[in-house]
């Protein structure tokens, strides 16, 4: 599964092109196929290539939809794993703050996800001092 999509750089541009679906059902579904991909660092090198995901994953912080939000959440939390992807999402205050209030979401994963993300930030910028 996962091997095969990420060999293939066009299914991780579909995947990216999907992330502007209005459908929240096809939406939670290619969040969920992200964060799995994204755990493979050949999809995660395609991924990361794809113009405007990543602003794409942090726009979906502030959807009302829980499971949206949850799986973008955890998108970025893999991705945030990665030196790259730290790289994409430094300096964004606006996101830093919504990942700070989804600490304290309802959602157990929500809120883990978010200090996940927080986490591999923070060890981001201390690394570099």
């Amino acid at each position: 599964g996962r091997h095969a999509l990420t060999e293939c750089g066009a299914a991780c541009e579909t995947l990216a092109r999907l992330l502007d679906t209005s459908d929240q059902e096809t939406l939670q579904c290619v969040l969920m196929v992200i964060g799995n991909l994204v755990l493979h660092a050949p999809g995660r090198h395609h991924l990361l290539a794809s113009e405007g995901v990543v602003e794409r994953l942090v726009s979906m912080l502030w959807s009302q939809h829980p499971k949206t939000l949850r799986f973008a959440t955890g998108a970025l939390r893999n991705l945030s794993s990665d030196p790259r992807g730290r790289r994409m999402m430094e300096g964004d205050g606006a996101m830093t703050e919504r990942l700070l209030a989804l600490k304290g979401h309802d959602d157990v994963n929500t809120a883990r996800y978010a200090a996940a993300v927080l986490k591999h930030l923070r060890a981001n910028r201390l690394a570099k001092r």
